[in-house]
């Protein structure tokens, strides 16, 4: 529990170390946070200081694109001072000064002085377009907020009585001034809760709501949506949710996306009975440029079963609005045209870029925000019916179509620039869906060609974004006509397809699709059938497309859907079954899955190295061996790629499921992994894979299976023949720390200098410590805890000791090496005097292929694609060369 005057004093000491460090009255800074206990005392330092805030969330889904955004932000900014968790420290190779927020809490003699009388009229900046593209600045002044506040403590009624809550996180605007400066404006208490705590499990939102009685939140209509398909299907509440009272709860302000009524009506109607009231959903619309929510309806409850989608209500005080014709008219009630808003509330110009403030307002003022809307003639309420802008809500969060198109554009067999990514709301949808068509290369025509570029479409848009398209269709040219200027008109495609002109296309390519699909097996108890509708809910996938033996990685599934699988499975079953991550990634069907759940005793299965990640395909297998840390989920993004083409499997080292035994020899690791995938593919070719690690290892297994007369190809990740650790011997010091690096417990700085400090502090348990200093998400996002991370540390320093012992010899017949930039030390010097080893150990010319990252981020999210290109580029080769693959 934190009081208002505890953070105003907290704030007042960080602005004496701000001053200390250099920073001044109108310097601009970015905060790049995570942490909502880190965000807010910052920005209060900033505000007591007169020095104006910038909130990102340091969110890298793509390297090249991070840094473009840094770059975009430093010139934008006028070269500004980021201040950053260390954590994130390898995240901002940027020239700019930097300031690490743990060195800010440092205590100074007094806290600064607050000077009220030389504060700029800019209180914020504010980034127009999240995590993606280059933003624009929005420009939010002291007048702005306060207008803002006064406005909305009007229109809703919130009072210092009220208890509200918020988990969205402080980039965007909502966070800033909804549910953040509204309550310290009125006094209310507020509740900070992680967005990771409610995106992982959406339940737990309500969890909060009645354990510290909330009366007020905000929250986009996906979340409503999430929660009434977590508690759909299961015979009444969970236990844990009967428990609990929504009776305090008085508003759940909804804005981001449109309010679907269907969905609102759902969720009012499950938790009736637990003091839920009818009238708590109120749907809203605001944007950045008008700070937050500005238009607030208390009508929903009366527009269920009238309409598809809740109107937006009236202004607050102090906010006029329009609707505008295409010819610049005033449209009547019921005529539609672009919204307009017109207020002291309004921001007045984006930062550094007149260009862009003068397209935003019209000659008269009036700010143009890019939606098309109504006014009810009855009511008076405001209706939006589409946007005039090339972007898509999904989930709450804003993309631009272009930024989509773009990436899209560069995989390889696409026509360029005949790509349109557009929005569509399905009937009863929580909320917008992506369709994706493109124009294939002549040479890209086969029915297999463009299945596969569809899952690399599909791959990417969840690995770059987070969400699935609805549908990906190649198309002819002739129907991507272009403008004059060559532009594909995306609103007339919606209007076409929405209209159904396309079904036929649709049905003819789904039907080709079938035949290189496997057929879906149909569920044969109600264990299984629950899992299938988990699958749904949780990927987005109808479930006439998901069968009892369908793979949940095949289906697209990332990381954090595992996390949120997890915990729906152990909401779902009457089952003292402990799921773990370790079930799922044995069997991750709804039939293997349904085992586990029926099943009275613990799963005690014999030691099998072979995790399946894909089991479909034609081609011949891959194996995959594990990176140090013995483990596979590393693999998962590349496999996705693979879906239905070709069996992926990864070996997992032994130790990690209850009573196994580590390895107590490298020979014994090479014997069973050898003798596992002959099991699995009892003749050649072989394609053996290995990471980091698993690249030494995979030079005796190769030669194993070439002594029994097999053909193998070893293709090396990122890894010379030897075990030889860049820093020397590995202790278990060393061993904790490349751990912790791998799992992104720690960043660069911190592998580096922490070694000496750990070694020489007696009192300090090093794994325990390390542990410590891992984020909050990404301890969750792993399922791990201590004791577990423990165990993981004693398996891989296992792994380092049995290796290190290895001494390669002989030869095998064909080595592919593909090397990134290392960890330490420049890539020509890993190239010469490590990599090149390769060419004792190969009987042909080793062949080298460099790839983009660095040696432990090949595999993730930012690089896979590029990677697989190349990966998938080489194995056509080598089947080339052989002249039929078996």
């Amino acid at each position: 529990m934190t009081t208002y005057l505890d953070t105003y004093n907290e704030s007042r000491l960080i602005l004496n170390n701000l001053h200390q460090s250099g920073i001044k009255t109108g310097d601009i800074v970015v905060l790049a946070l995570e942490e909502h206990s880190d965000f807010i005392p910052l920005i209060w330092a900033c505000v007591l200081g007169g020095i104006i805030p910038c909130p990102i969330i340091p969110r890298v889904a793509d390297m090249e694109v991070w840094r473009g955004n840094l770059n975009h932000i430093s010139k934008l900014l006028n070269n500004p001072t980021f201040i950053i968790s260390s954590r994130n420290l390898k995240l901002f190779d940027v020239d700019n000064k930097i300031l690490k927020v743990e060195d800010l809490h440092n205590p100074v003699s007094a806290p600064a002085k607050v000077d009220s009388d030389n504060v700029p009229d800019i209180a914020f900046l504010m980034l127009s377009s999240g995590s993606t593209g280059a933003p624009k600045a929005i420009t939010l002044t002291h007048e702005n907020i306060l207008n803002s506040l006064e406005g909305k403590r009007l229109a809703t009624g919130i009072e210092d009585t009220d208890i509200t809550m918020n988990w969205i996180a402080f980039d965007h605007v909502a966070a800033l001034t909804e549910c953040h400066f509204l309550p310290l404006f009125t006094g209310s208490t507020q509740i900070q809760v992680p967005a990771v705590d409610i995106v992982s499990d959406p339940l737990f939102f309500l969890k909060i709501i009645s354990k510290y009685r909330v009366s007020h939140t905000f929250t986009p209509n996906f979340l409503l949506g999430q929660i009434t398909s977590l508690i759909d299907g299961t015979n009444g509440l969970p236990e844990k949710i009967q428990q609990m009272d929504f009776s305090c709860l008085k508003r759940i302000i909804s804005g981001g996306e449109a309010n679907v009524c269907e969905t609102g009506d759902r969720f009012l109607n499950a938790f009736a009975d637990l003091g839920m009231k009818r009238s708590v959903i109120w749907p809203a619309f605001g944007m950045t440029e008008t700070c937050a929510g500005s238009i607030y309806s208390t009508n929903f409850e009366n527009e269920i079963g009238k309409s598809e989608f809740a109107t937006l209500g009236k202004p607050i005080p102090g906010l006029k609005i329009r609707i505008l014709g295409e010819n610049g008219e005033v449209m009547n009630p019921g005529q539609e045209g672009e919204l307009q808003l017109h207020g002291a509330m309004i921001f007045n110009k984006y930062y550094s870029n007149e260009k862009a403030t003068k397209e935003a307002f019209t000659e008269d003022g009036w700010f143009k925000t890019g939606d098309l809307g109504i006014i009810e003639p009855d009511s008076g309420s405001l209706r939006l019916v589409g946007r005039s802008k090339d972007s898509i809500i999904v989930n709450g969060n804003n993309y631009f179509l272009y930024e989509l198109e773009t990436v899209i554009g560069s995989l390889e067999g696409i026509a360029p620039s005949f790509i349109a990514a557009f929005s569509t709301r399905p009937v009863g949808s929580d909320t917008e869906s992506l369709v994706v068509f493109y124009t294939p290369l002549s040479d890209y025509n086969t029915p297999q060609q463009l299945r596969n570029i569809n899952i690399a479409i599909r791959n990417i848009t969840i690995l770059r974004w987070g969400f699935r398209p609805l549908l990906v269709l190649p198309v002819s040219k002739d129907i991507l006509i272009k403008t004059s200027l060559g532009k594909i008109q995306r609103s007339k495609l919606r209007k076409k397809y929405e209209s159904g002109e396309f079904d036929s296309l649709i049905a003819d390519f789904a039907s080709l699709e079938k035949e290189y699909t496997p057929p879906i097996v149909p569920a044969e108890n109600g264990y299984e059938e629950k899992i299938i509708n988990l699958f749904s809910k949780i990927t987005g996938i109808s479930t006439g497309e998901i069968g009892a033996t369908s793979n949940f990685f095949s289906l697209g599934g990332t990381s954090l859907e595992i996390l949120r699988l997890l915990t729906s499975l152990k909401g779902q079953f009457d089952t003292k079954r402990n799921f773990s991550l370790v079930d799922l990634l044995r069997d991750p069907t709804p039939r293997g899955i349904a085992h586990l759940a029926s099943s009275k005793t613990a799963n005690n299965k014999e030691y099998n190295p072979i995790v399946p990640l894909q089991k479909k395909g034609v081609g011949a297998p891959i194996f995959m061996i594990h990176p140090g840390v013995g483990e596979v989920l590393v693999f998962v993004n590349l496999a996705n790629f693979f879906m239905d083409e070709r069996p992926i499997y990864a070996l997992r080292a032994r130790g990690f499921n209850p009573n196994e035994k580590f390895f107590e020899s490298f020979d014994e690791l090479v014997s069973t992994y050898a003798a596992a995938i002959k099991q699995y593919q009892p003749h050649g070719p072989y394609y053996i894979a290995g990471y980091s690690y698993g690249g030494p290892v995979s030079l005796p297994v190769a030669q194993t299976l070439e002594a029994m007369g097999e053909k193998v190809h070893v293709l090396v990740i990122d890894a010379p023949p030897v075990i030889e650790h860049p820093r020397g011997k590995v202790d278990r010091v060393e061993s904790a720390l490349i751990l912790s690096f791998f799992l992104g417990f720690i960043d660069k700085s911190q592998l580096d200098t922490l070694g000496n400090y750990l070694r020489e502090s007696e009192d300090i348990n090093p794994v325990d410590y390390l542990f410590s200093l891992a984020p909050t998400s990404r301890i969750r996002e792993l399922g791990q805890d201590l004791t577990t991370f423990k165990h993981w540390n004693d398996l891989a320093y296992g792994l380092s000791q049995i290796g290190g012992s290895y001494k390669p010899k002989g030869s095998v017949n064909d080595i592919t090496v593909f090397y990134a930039q290392p960890i330490w030390g420049s890539k020509a010097d890993y190239f010469e005097t490590m990599l090149k080893k390769w060419d004792k150990y190969s009987r042909s010319p080793v062949r080298y292929i460099e790839v983009p990252g660095e040696h432990h981020t090949i595999l993730n999210p930012e690089f896979v694609d590029k990677f697989q290109e190349i990966f998938r580029s080489e194995l056509s080769k080598m089947v080339s060369k052989q002249g039929a693959e078996k």
